[in-house]
């Protein structure tokens, strides 16, 4: 079993929290968060924030 030092997940932990932040000053919604983790795809992501972006307009 692969354990992380604690040093090495705090630091994942503030990197997380530093991307949720991004996320939420740019607009996305949680559901958009999540649904990009489970999609793991940028592209879609892209497309769905340039169909956001359009829809604004």
């Amino acid at each position: 079993m692969f354990v992380l030092p604690l040093e090495n997940i705090k630091e994942i932990d503030q990197e997380w929290e530093q991307l949720m932040k991004e996320a939420k000053e740019i607009g996305l919604s949680p559901e958009e968060v999540r649904l990009f983790l489970k999609q793991g795809s940028k592209h879609s992501l892209s497309v769905q924030m340039i169909q956001q972006s359009n829809s604004l307009a």
